[in-house]
């Protein structure tokens, strides 16, 4: 009994020891969020972390920065269901080590968001944290490809970030404009198209204008619970 005790201990650790190897070769993100020290940050406050090469106006900063994006997202969505941990990069070499290509933040599913050092803004911060939301108000069992398109959800996110490089549309002839064209809906279409300032102007003066026929945020609130609740999207959407 004692033999077959210590085999399936043994037998634990190493299948732990393996999943943790494997996340860290390619989830390193994940890997992060599980141990952030073992990533080289250092908490802020509560959930939120900085690199530890982070100096101390960063981490004043940081906080700020934090507070700041989830005042966005709770405006928004009305409360903020999630509750993601904050990872911030001030350097490169940070993100690269969390498996951060070249874009300036990223959302793991409903856990996570980290930031790069071009990404270290509210604005930023509150686009990756309305991607973090919208997940978990859709359920983690949904897939974003699957129930959401990818347009709907980086246009949502733009407007709760409030990012001045994509204004939204004023008239009602930019609305009719905004909705001719055919847009991404997987992430890795998304991705591939070169043009991607245009994808995100489109898609907020897209959001923007279904918005104002639709009834504000709360449309967007009361969408997302359909689709939670296994409505098309392309009905709650109508």
């Amino acid at each position: 009994m004692k033999k077959a005790r210590a085999r399936t201990a043994i037998l634990a650790a190493f299948v732990a020891t393996a999943v943790v190897t494997a996340l860290a070769i390619f989830e390193p993100a994940i890997a992060a969020i599980g141990c952030p020290t073992c990533y080289g940050f250092s908490t802020v406050e509560r959930d939120t972390f900085i690199d530890r090469s982070a100096s101390p106006q960063q981490r004043e900063r940081a906080q700020i920065v934090a507070d700041e994006a989830r005042q966005k997202v709770s405006a928004f969505y009305g409360r903020q269901e999630s509750s993601p941990s904050l990872f911030i990069c001030t350097t490169p070499e940070c993100y690269a080590r969390v498996g951060g290509g070249a874009s300036r933040g990223q959302a793991i599913l409903d856990v996570g968001l980290f930031l790069s050092s071009r990404g270290f803004t509210p604005v930023i911060a509150a686009h990756e944290l309305s991607h973090v939301e919208l997940h978990k108000r859709l359920g983690r069992l949904k897939t974003m490809e699957r129930d959401i398109p990818q347009w709907f959800n980086e246009g949502v996110a733009v407007v709760v970030s409030g990012d001045p490089r994509y204004p939204l549309a004023q008239s009602e002839q930019q609305c009719a404009e905004a909705m001719q064209d055919d847009m991404p809906a997987s992430r890795a279409a998304w991705v591939q198209d070169p043009e991607h300032d245009r994808l995100y102007a489109e898609a907020a003066q897209r959001i923007g204008c279904w918005m104002s026929h639709h009834g504000g945020s709360t449309a967007v609130v009361a969408l997302i619970a359909k689709v939670a609740a296994g409505i098309p999207f392309v009905d709650a959407y109508r």
